[in-house]
């Protein structure tokens, strides 16, 4: 396996990246079974390697941080996996593909890692490690299919698993669901409705089978039911001696799925407080924001403070940055003045860079004056920038001037040149951009800001931007080609469609695919399929037309001896 530089690791950087470096490396050491000893037998596949190696990195973190450090990582791809299929959802294996490199994505990864702690779950820990231990045994050394390793599980737990298989593996689409409680004070009884979301027919989506529990706390008790859904819909109703203190959905997170529950502010905040399970915690505090309540926002803020895992402390702040209130904003400016863990830092900066506030604008200054590590520092430039016309131009331009060791905080100061929309940070980054204007490893970053500032300015600026990115796609650095590539597709430039194809016939059959997506995005996003460049053939041709009709107005009066022009 061969990496860049950017596993490498300073002193400096160890403490934020340390983390990421380790994940990448367990990963890799995980393709010794599952990809090498053994070979899935074609693309189709490919999660029999690559959703193995990525579930292994949820053992590692079980193995070395604990119960918090694995349901977390469990978390992270499942957030990962739900964003990418925001855009397009497939079954974990298909053969429908433009090119091989299209598989290599989250549904593949993350998606399938998420799929076989589900199905670890399903089985019991004992059960599925002994039949995991049997089929890399059976078939090393040999290539393998999906039925190969089904037929191994199914041996070991004397169940058909054809229907497990069938919805989470061949099928598009998984659980997303909304989920109500309320109590009966009459009836003491409690009550959970469960909706799939999901269910599409068009797209051969259906309700997913699944087995999971639910929970409910009165007083000291806390009591634990087995639910399984089969339908669109669901309602389970148990006995309750007094309206809980809060309740919950799948609290160790057994299965694979997306879930929207809101019990109430009550509930959510004994969860947020007292959630033994991290992930509990996590989605208590996006719910409790995503209400914009002073009092909500704030209990978030305070919890903050005493939360113990790091993780769930990124996960805190990034809600913070997407709650779009005053509160959000006072409570980030005043966690970011405090916060001492590396990486946790570094995600309070990046959740400052969603709002433009003079106060935050001001705690970001003050703690990017006391000495940042460099991811910190990054997402501090990043955050400044983000700030517009009150960005500190001197300071970012000043940075941006700054070669460092491995190119992220340069790199970051370019993004926020960027981000501040301000025409004087134009000319830097054409330069920064050019060939030898910065060193190669930063090039692509600067090319990127190039096209952001760019889409914010008028027509002439921009057609200039675009011109310079059009010239970049000849770059001899291939990471800055691309990014002139996908700048251009983000500037929305109708004219660069033709030189987007010409770069694409230069590239493989796999990479190709990725250009024609660019081309074909830029011509819906501007709805050209040629018409806005044809408009604009048609308004040259209008006034061609004109001047040679004036041409030869002229020049008729001149030939009658009429005045050229009225006087």
């Amino acid at each position: 396996v061969s990496w860049s530089d950017s596993v490498v690791q300073s002193e400096e950087m160890r403490p934020e990246l340390e983390w990421w470096v380790d994940l990448v490396n367990v990963h890799e050491m995980a393709h010794s079974y599952f990809g090498d000893a053994i070979v899935c037998r074609d693309f189709a596949h490919a999660w029999l390697k690559e959703s193995w190696a990525t579930y292994i990195e949820q053992c590692w973190g079980d193995h070395t941080g604990g119960r918090d450090a694995a349901a977390y990582l469990f978390y992270l791809q499942a957030q990962h996996y739900f964003r990418e299929t925001e855009r397009y959802q497939r079954p974990i294996i298909t053969r429908r593909y433009q090119s091989s490199w299209d598989l290599y994505d989250a549904h593949l990864y993350e998606g399938g890692a998420c799929r076989l702690h589900t199905l670890r779950c399903e089985l019991g820990d004992d059960l599925f490690w002994a039949a995991t231990r049997d089929y890399l045994r059976r078939y090393y050394g040999q290539v393998v299919e999906t039925d190969d390793f089904r037929a191994v599980m199914e041996e070991h737990s004397g169940r058909s698993l054809g229907k497990f298989f069938d919805q989470w593996f061949r099928t598009p689409g998984f659980p997303d669901l909304k989920v109500s409680f309320e109590y009966d004070e009459q009836r003491h009884e409690g009550t959970f409705t469960v909706e799939q979301k999901q269910v599409d027919r068009e797209k051969g989506i259906p309700a997913f089978e699944l087995t999971t529990e639910v929970e409910w706390s009165v007083g000291d008790e806390t009591t634990r039911r087995r639910i399984r859904l089969s339908e669109p819909r669901h309602i389970f109703a148990f006995p309750m001696p007094a309206k809980p203190a809060r309740v919950r959905f799948d609290p160790d997170c057994r299965v694979l799925h997306r879930l929207e529950f809101n019990p109430g502010a009550s509930m959510l905040r004994s969860q947020l407080l007292n959630d033994p399970n991290v992930v509990g915690r996590i989605l208590a505090a996006q719910t409790l924001l995503k209400t914009s309540t002073r009092a909500n926002i704030e209990s978030v803020v305070d919890a903050f403070e005493q939360e113990p895992f790091w993780g769930a402390r990124c996960e805190f702040a990034a809600a913070l940055g997407k709650a779009d209130h005053q509160t959000a904003i006072h409570g980030l400016a005043r966690l970011i003045q405090a916060e001492q863990e590396p990486r946790v830092l570094v995600a309070l900066l990046r959740a400052a860079a969603a709002y433009r506030d003079a106060g935050l604008l001001r705690a970001v200054e003050e703690r990017l004056q006391t000495g940042l590590r460099p991811l910190a520092r990054q997402a501090a430039y990043i955050a400044l920038g983000a700030q517009r016309h009150q960005a500190p131009l001197a300071l970012l331009t000043a940075a941006a001037g700054q070669p460092t060791p491995d190119g992220r905080v340069q790199a970051g100061a370019f993004q926020a040149l960027g981000e501040t929309r301000q025409l004087d940070a134009l000319p830097i980054l054409q330069t920064k951009a050019a060939y030898g204007g910065s060193p190669n490893r930063t090039r692509p970053a600067a090319v990127a800001a190039l096209a952001a500032l760019g889409k914010s300015q008028e027509r002439a600026t921009r057609d200039a931007v675009a011109e310079q990115l059009i010239d970049l796609l000849r770059d001899p650095w291939p990471p800055v080609a691309w990014a002139a590539a996908r700048g251009l597709a983000a500037l929305a430039a109708p004219a660069a469609a033709d030189a987007l194809d010409a770069f694409g016939r230069a590239l493989s059959a796999q990479e190709r695919a990725e250009v024609d997506r660019l081309v074909a995005a830029l011509r819906q996003e501007d709805k050209l399929d040629g018409s806005a460049v044809k408009k604009e053939v048609e308004e040259l041709r209008d006034k061609l037309r004109k001047l040679e009709d004036q041409v030869q107005t002229l020049s008729a009066r001149l030939d009658a001896g009429a005045p050229a022009l009225n006087s």
